[in-house]
């Protein structure tokens, strides 16, 4: 998350940092410049903020996850479906 060589404004890392919460793999990093801030406690108020909540949401939902997952092993429908067929 973050992308390496160019700067990228707060709100367009809020934004990656959101979504990749929702992803399996999720690695806040990049290229080792001071102008290319990665630290979430470095931004403003209101981008850390949001991307705290987005990290506690994360956090919140991986019981419910590896429940699912446990589920779907023991013969269970899968965690992830098709929304119509």
């Amino acid at each position: 998350i973050g992308g390496f060589f160019d700067r990228v404004e707060p709100e367009l890392y809020v934004r990656w940092v959101q979504l990749g919460s929702l992803s399996p793999v999720f690695r806040a990093h990049g290229f080792r410049d001071p102008l290319h801030e990665r630290r979430f406690w470095l931004f403003d108020e209101a981008a850390f903020v949001a991307m705290r909540s987005a990290l506690r949401l994360r956090a919140e939902l991986v019981p419910h996850l590896y429940t699912a997952a446990r589920a779907a092993y023991d013969g269970g429908p899968s965690p992830v479906r098709a929304l119509y067929h």
